[in-house]
C-alpha cells in the first residue's frame, strides 16, 4: 500500500517561500520534474524558475499529482492537506503535528517520509508512503470511549463541557475544613466553573513551571490559615507537595505519550444540567492537562449517563450526515464527545473562549444577554449559555443545517437563532456582551454602529489581522480597545480584543 515519490511523479510544491524555492531547485538537479507552485499569492509571483504558480482554486489538478507542501510552519500542514484531498489528491507528502483523529501509526511512517524528502536523503524514490486516506481510516481512537467497567465507563470529554461542582453539592469536606471567609472565596473561584476557568489551579501551575514567584489566590483558599484543622501543615509544604505532583504528571507525560496514565486515573464526573460534566475529583490532573495543550479530559461515568447523554440518536445520526456528506473536517468544534478525534479546522477557538472567559471573570462581570456573531455554528453561545447567560442570541445561515443539529443535540434554553439583520438591530441591552469574527464587522455594520458608543455593551473581536488594526480603532474610536491574546491564523498574526 501507499504510493512513492519517484522521478516520473508528477510534482507540485506548495508555498513559494525561499526554502520552497531551493528545495525545488535541488530537486530538479536531480532529475525530477516539478509542474506547478501553489500558493495563495500566486497573483503576484507569477511564475518561479520558469514553473507556473496557482492559487488552491484556481489550480486544476489531476488526480496522480503528488504535492509536496514546503511550508515553514508545520501547524498549516494538515489543514492544507485536508483541502487538497477534498480536491481529490491522495498523494500528499506534509507533516502532520496533530495525531487527534488519525492513525499513529501511518501519521509517525508519514513523518519520517516528510523529513527524509525535504532533506533529500534519499537515492532513486521513498516508497511506501501512506496516502492521505489511509491516514483517516482505521483509526486507533475513532470514538471517545477509553474502556468500560461493568457500571462505568472512562471516555475523552471535551474541556468545554467540563465543570467543577457547585458549592452546595460539595461533600461535608468541602465545608468542614475551611473558614467561613475561605468558603466564600471557594464559591467563588471553585463553584460550578468551566476547567478553563478554575483559576487557582491555573495560578498553581504557573507557580509551579516558575512562570510566577507565589499563588496567593490558591493558598488563600487550601493554605493553612484557610483551614480549621490545626495539625494541617504549612503552605510552604503545601506548596512543594503540589509541585512534586505536577512534576510526577510532567513525568508520565513524557513517557510513550503519558496519557495512559490520566487514562487510568480518570477524573471522576457526573452529568449536570445543561449538558455539563461536572468534576468531582481530579481537578489537578484535568487542569494541567489542559494546560499543556489537551481539548479531551478523560472521565469516568456511570454506563447509564453515558447512555443517556452520550450516546443518544441526536448525536449519532449528526455524525451519520456529515460522513455522508462527506465533511471529512469540521471548521468549528462539536463540544460532545462523539465527535471525538473529529479533525476540526478551528480548535484555536477554545483558547479564545479561555481568554474571553477569564476576562469576564476578572473584571467581575455578570452575564446577561449574549449576541454571537461569529457565524461558528452557535459555538460561543452555547458555551454562554452554560456559564449562566439568560439568553443567547447567535445570527445563522438559511442553509446552515449544522448549526441547528448541534443546538437540537444539546437542547439548550435561552439559545435564539436572528438571521435577518433588522432582528439583531434590537438586541442591544445595557449589560450586553457581544462577540463578532473580524469579516463579520461589515456585514454587520447597522448593529454595529448602535453599538460602537454603548459603554454598558462589552464586545469581542477576533481574527482581527494585527497588521490592520486600524479599522477596529476607526470604528471604536471612542472606546477602550485592549488585546488579550495573539495567535496565527493561515501564517497571519492574528488578536482577539476586547472593547469596553
Amino acid at each position: 500500500m501507499g504510493f512513492c515519490f519517484h522521478k516520473d511523479a508528477k510534482l507540485v510544491v506548495y508555498g513559494a517561500s525561499e526554502m520552497a524555492r531551493i528545495w525545488t531547485e535541488n530537486i530538479l538537479k536531480k532529475g525530477f520534474d516539478v509542474c506547478a507552485f501553489l500558493d495563495r499569492n500566486a497573483k503576484n509571483i507569477g511564475q518561479i524558475m520558469g514553473i507556473p504558480v496557482f492559487t488552491l482554486e484556481e489550480w486544476e489538478n489531476t488526480s496522480d499529482a503528488l504535492v509536496v507542501i514546503m511550508l515553514t510552519n508545520a501547524v498549516q500542514h494538515q489543514e492544507i492537506a485536508r483541502r487538497l484531498y477534498q480536491k481529490g489528491v491522495n498523494q500528499v507528502i506534509f507533516f502532520p503535528v496533530s495525531t487527534n483523529g488519525l492513525n499513529i501509526k501511518n501519521v509517525s511512517k508519514l513523518r519520517k517520509v516528510y523529513n527524509q524528502c525535504i532533506r533529500q536523503s534519499f537515492d532513486l524514490e521513498i516508497s511506501g508512503i501512506p496516502f492521505f486516506g489511509e491516514l483517516l481510516d482505521e483509526r486507533d481512537k475513532s470514538e471517545a470511549v477509553i474502556y468500560q467497567y461493568s457500571k462505568e465507563v472512562v471516555l475523552w470529554c471535551p474541556a468545554e463541557l467540563c465543570y467543577s461542582i457547585k458549592e452546595m453539592e460539595r461533600d461535608a469536606i468541602w465545608y468542614s475544613e475551611c473558614t467561613e471567609d475561605k468558603r466564600r472565596l471557594r464559591m467563588k473561584y471553585l463553584s460550578d466553573k468551566n476547567i478553563y476557568n478554575l483559576f487557582p489551579y491555573w495560578e498553581l501551575l504557573d507557580f509551579c513551571y516558575g512562570e510566577t514567584e507565589e499563588c496567593p489566590l490558591y493558598l488563600k483558599i487550601y493554605g493553612k490559615s484557610a483551614q480549621n484543622k490545626k495539625d494541617i501543615y504549612d503552605d510552604g509544604r503545601l506548596l512543594a507537595d503540589r509541585s512534586r505532583l505536577v512534576q510526577l504528571y510532567e513525568e508520565e507525560i513524557s513517557k510513550h505519550g503519558g496519557i495512559s496514565f490520566f487514562e487510568e486515573s480518570p477524573a471522576d464526573a457526573v452529568m449536570g444540567e445543561k449538558g455539563k460534566v461536572i468534576i468531582r475529583d481530579g481537578w489537578h490532573r484535568s487542569v494541567f492537562l489542559v494546560r499543556r495543550g489537551y481539548k479531551w479530559i478523560p472521565v469516568r461515568i456511570t454506563v447509564d449517563e453515558y447512555e443517556r447523554f452520550f450516546n443518544n440518536a441526536s448525536a449519532v445520526e449528526l455524525y451519520r450526515r456529515l460522513k455522508e456528506n462527506k465533511t471529512e473536517c469540521l471548521e468549528y468544534p462539536i463540544e460532545h464527545p462523539v465527535f471525538y478525534g473529529y479533525p476540526v479546522q478551528r480548535q484555536n477557538l477554545r483558547d479564545i473562549w479561555h481568554s474571553m472567559a477569564n476576562d469576564i471573570e476578572k473584571n467581575d462581570q455578570m452575564i446577561r444577554v449574549v449576541v454571537d456573531l461569529s457565524m461558528s455554528h452557535a459555538y460561543f453561545s452555547r458555551l454562554f449559555i452554560r456559564e449562566g447567560a439568560n439568553a443567547a442570541y447567535f445570527f445563522s445561515d438559511e442553509k446552515d443545517f449544522l448549526t441547528v443539529e448541534i443546538n437540537r443535540l444539546f437542547d439548550l434554553e435561552g439559545l435564539y437563532d436572528i438571521r435577518e439583520e433588522e432582528e439583531s438591530t434590537d438586541i442591544t441591552g445595557g449589560g450586553a456582551l457581544v462577540i463578532i469574527k473580524a469579516d463579520q464587522l461589515d456585514r454587520h455594520r447597522e448593529y454595529v454602529n448602535k453599538i460602537r458608543e454603548k459603554s454598558d455593551v462589552t464586545v469581542y473581536v477576533y481574527d482581527v489581522i494585527m497588521r490592520m488594526t486600524t479599522v477596529l480603532h476607526h470604528i471604536f474610536e471612542k472606546r477602550e480597545i485592549k488585546l488579550l491574546k495573539k495567535y496565527v491564523v493561515e501564517g497571519e498574526m492574528n488578536g482577539l480584543f476586547v472593547i469596553r
